[in-house]
């Protein structure tokens, strides 16, 4: 046997020395992979619920604050409708002004009863003014 055939052999019996303890190697490697795969995997999906969570408190709560809001306009409507019929003026159209633009409606409510009182043409709500 020569020099190089003696190489050659020694090379080969230690690639599969190396091939045994490689596959093994890899495997472990790609178990731990997974492992930490699925490790994010749950804290992603422990954050997505909690968003979610945080998500439709929000939405519970925009909902409420509509439901306020609703109220308020649907007041001013009223409010101006009232003020329409004490100075004879078109109460459904005051009312209906008054929620589609209520606060400007109910500066334009001011502004005309300020009017109407320096002017005479509207007499203070009580007697004893």
């Amino acid at each position: 046997m020569t020099w190089l055939s003696l190489v050659i052999t020694i090379g080969l019996a230690l690639s599969l020395i190396g091939q045994e303890n490689g596959p093994q190697a890899q495997i472990n490697d790609i178990e731990q992979r997974i492992q930490k795969l699925e490790r994010n995997q749950s804290a992603l999906e422990n954050d997505l619920s909690s968003e979610s969570r945080d998500i439709e408190r929000k939405v519970n709560r925009l909902e409420d604050d509509l439901e306020i809001a609703g109220i308020a306009v649907f007041l001013s409507g009223i409010i101006c409708a009232l003020w329409a019929q004490y100075t004879r003026r078109s109460a459904w159209l005051w009312f209906f002004f008054g929620l589609l633009l209520a606060p400007i409606a109910l500066i334009a409510l001011v502004w005309q009863n300020a009017l109407g009182l320096q002017s005479g043409k509207l007499r203070y709500w009580t007697k004893e003014c």
